[in-house]
């Protein structure tokens, strides 16, 4: 099988997470002897390319981050290019498979449910089947670089896998790979903790000297 994958990521390659994610994903894609051509819509040379790939090819899947619940603008407004291309076509016969592979960062799949639901019509919307999303959740920002490793490790065999299904996020392993739906309270507290953390982190690197808590606008 051949495969089209699209980085929806508005983030430059060197700095991507979602860049990463597809790099372990397609390794286990062509250890199946199947073969992948990657675009990151990052690059402006990649995105007339993006859409010729996309009319002309059967198995597309598209990779973004979660931004506030939902697609990043930037993915939004390739979509409504790309939308107008579809309307426009009439050389082209092939039904497409789309199926999806979103990350963000927070680990409860809950958080991502809007924008899988939405990316659900997305397929439809381009005159497409859908097959399916795998969605991951964790912020690869606290994560140590064997830890980070496991997980694409486990992008890498959800890519094998993909495959073996032929091309959909529809089996137990990918539906699997969503969860916890919520974490457990002591977990919460964990990542509520790591959370601060990094945000302290980020004030104070760029010169912050109160606390996160302070409230200088609050009416007293």
């Amino acid at each position: 099988m051949h495969f089209i994958i699209i980085n929806a990521s508005p983030h430059t390659v060197s700095a991507s997470n979602t860049a990463q994610v597809i790099e372990a994903f397609q390794q286990g894609v062509i250890e199946e002897n199947s073969t992948v051509e990657t675009y990151h819509l990052s690059q402006k040379t990649h995105w007339e390319k993006s859409k010729l790939a996309f009319l002309n090819n059967e198995n597309i899947v598209f990779a973004l981050p979660v931004f506030a619940a939902t697609i990043p603008g930037y993915f939004m407004e390739f979509l409504e290019e790309l939308y107008s291309d579809v309307s426009k076509e009439q050389k082209y016969s092939v039904k497409r498979n789309i199926s999806f592979i979103i990350q963000s960062g927070f680990p409860e799949a809950c958080q991502r449910i809007y924008c899988e639901n939405f990316l659900k019509t997305i397929s439809k919307f381009l005159n497409s089947n859908f097959n399916g999303i795998l969605s991951y959740g964790i912020n690869v920002r606290f994560a140590i670089d064997q830890s980070w490793q496991s997980v694409l490790d486990s992008y890498k065999e959800m890519g094998s896998l993909f495959v073996k299904q032929n091309g959909n996020f529809f089996y137990k392993q990918a539906i699997d790979f969503n969860k916890p739906e919520y974490l457990s309270e002591n977990e919460a507290k964990k990542f509520n903790r790591l959370f601060n953390f990094f945000c302290r982190q980020i004030s104070e690197g760029r010169g912050c000297k109160v606390s996160l808590k302070d409230a200088p606008y609050e009416i007293k």
